[in-house]
This record gives structure tokens, sequence and C-alpha cells, in this order.
């Protein structure tokens, strides 16, 4: 594994009120945050690089408002309305607005169970 370090002036921990160790902690789930909700890294990944299991990471990102659902319209689309048989469900098309609606109403229903 490799070991990145980077320079705090001593001020920015006295602002903040941290420790070396914590304010690491902290921007390390930051970036992990950012990578993830950028779409560079997957919750899997990002929660690794965090230094905590996927879910908990998942519950997590509720604090930063962002998404555990990371995934581009398109895969969105997919996982709704593709059947175990294999075939898409043509009765309606789908559109960009049908997706933004599904992924508000999931967020919702995410941060309603707290």
């Amino acid at each position: 594994m490799s070991k990145i370090t980077f320079e705090c002036p001593d001020d920015i921990l006295q602002t903040l009120s941290e420790t070396p160790e914590r304010f690491a902690e902290k921007g390390r789930l930051l970036i992990a945050v950012k990578l993830f909700e950028l779409g560079r890294l997957s919750s899997g990944q990002a929660a690794r690089f965090a230094g905590m299991e996927r879910i908990t990471f998942l519950d997590v990102l509720k604090s930063y408002q962002v998404s555990a659902i990371n995934l581009p319209p398109e895969e969105l689309a997919k996982d709704f309305f593709f059947n175990p048989e294999g075939l898409w469900d043509q009765a309606e098309p789908i559109t960009s607005q049908d997706i933004a609606e599904v992924r508000k109403e999931m967020w919702h229903k995410f941060e309603q169970e707290d």
C-alpha cells in the first residue's frame, strides 16, 4: 500500500480544533466521498480508502448530502426497468425527468430510514 503525506499549517489544525491524526482521518473520508461522488471510485473502493465497511460508508454519505445511488441515468433505468427474463418493458419510454424523479424519491426514502 502506498503512503501519501502532505503538510498542514499548525494554525489550520488549531482553527479546526483537530489533532493531526483526526484531521488525516477526516480528510481521507472527505477524499473518498468526493471521489465516489465524481464516479471515480465505486462505493466499495471508496469505503476501503476511507477505512470503513461499505455499508457504513453508504450511511455516512447522507451527512455530506451525497447520494448513495451514483449511477448514470442509463444504468439506473436498467436497474429499475429490466425484468428477470432480460426483456425491456416497452410500455412507456423512459425520460431523464423520470429518472430524476426516481432518484429524488429514493434519496427521500433513504433519508427517512434514520
